[in-house]
């Protein structure tokens, strides 16, 4: 081949694969969607009194398809004091084969269903939410979606000893459009962002511990009223001083006073679970109860509007109460 044909042949080529780069950039350029939060909150914790003021979230997503079976997905997720160092929230590929889904990649794997119109978290998410680099089928029969992955554990540092060995398992059941039941199963709820700090002070105490984990939920809606119900709970305790089995439970409803604006009530329980394990004891209990009360507006230009309040109670009859402002917009 002459330089000039071949000059003129790589000029063909870079043209055509900048045209492919440039339609996938349109295409997640499209398919994106930002969405921006900023809360103001005021809390009495055992009597004193905090306030702070914060860009809480800064969420971006899209995806990028590759054929009509197959795309790309990409989240990067900011959280101010929370999530400023690891932004890359989701990034993952997924498709179907023959009737039979599949996922890899970093994405948050099916334990629970979260739903939720408050600001704060429900409490079994800052349990059971898990977020690791997974590989995961799924597949749909009639009204049931079935889903089993693994992913990687995060409790072990040492890069050459780390392992694809911990398994989750998910069935959602759909009888009607207004209803949802799901339930789940996690090889280790200690994995979890929640309790992943437990795990690994356990794991330094050269206690390699393991405590399956087990939920469910139901979601209900009829005409302007939602319900939500869920549980979670270990299916052993690592707690060497008591035969206690933690568990969380979450209930919420909320009703649509207009077509834009919602007021919600929650209730929540949790027994036994901690956040982390130091010098032999266990710290940083989850609330032993939490009632809270929200309203939220959501205009048609995708901006919102929502204030919460929420009073707590600890195992040791220290009680706490919280109030928070958030503003967001979805772009």
């Amino acid at each position: 081949m002459s330089r000039g044909c071949y000059i003129g042949f790589l000029l063909i080529c870079g043209w055509a694969s900048l045209g492919q780069a440039q339609s996938w950039m349109d295409q997640a350029l499209n398919a994106s969607e930002l969405l921006i939060e900023v809360e103001a909150q005021s809390s009495t914790v055992a009597g004193e009194s905090k306030s702070d003021l914060l860009v809480a979230t800064l969420d971006w997503n899209t995806l990028i398809p590759v054929n009509e079976s197959m795309s790309w997905h990409v989240g990067l997720l900011w959280e101010q004091d929370v999530r400023e160092d690891d932004p890359l929230d989701r990034l993952y590929v997924n498709g179907i084969w023959h009737g039979l889904g599949w996922t890899v990649g970093r994405f948050y794997q099916p334990v629970g269903r979260f739903d939720s119109i408050f600001i704060s978290d429900p409490l079994t998410m800052e349990i059971a939410e898990i977020n690791q680099t997974s590989a995961m089928l799924d597949y749909t029969f009639y009204s049931c979606l079935i889903q089993v992955g693994l992913f990687r554990s995060s409790l072990n540092k040492v890069s050459n000893e780390q392992n694809v060995d911990q398994a989750y398992a998910a069935i959602t059941w759909m009888p009607r459009e207004t209803m949802e039941v799901g339930a789940y199963w996690l090889s280790n709820l200690l994995e979890s962002d929640g309790l992943a700090d437990s795990g690994e002070a356990l794991q330094n105490l050269n206690r390699d511990e393991t405590a399956a984990g087990m939920g469910c939920f139901l979601h209900y809606s009829q005409g302007s009223i939602e319900w939500h119900l869920e549980g979670i709970g270990a299916l052993k305790s690592v707690d060497t001083g008591s035969d206690t089995l933690p568990i969380a439970l979450h209930a919420e409803c909320s009703y649509a006073m207009q077509a834009d604006l919602r007021l919600g009530v929650r209730y929540e329980e949790s027994d036994d679970f901690y956040g982390s394990f130091s010098s032999g004891s266990w710290i940083e209990e989850f609330a032993a109860t939490r009632t809270s009360i929200v309203l939220r507006h959501e205009s048609e230009q995708e901006w919102g509007f929502c204030i919460e309040a929420m009073w707590l109670d600890r195992s040791d009859a220290e009680s706490d109460e919280r109030v928070a402002i958030q503003l967001s917009q979805l772009f």
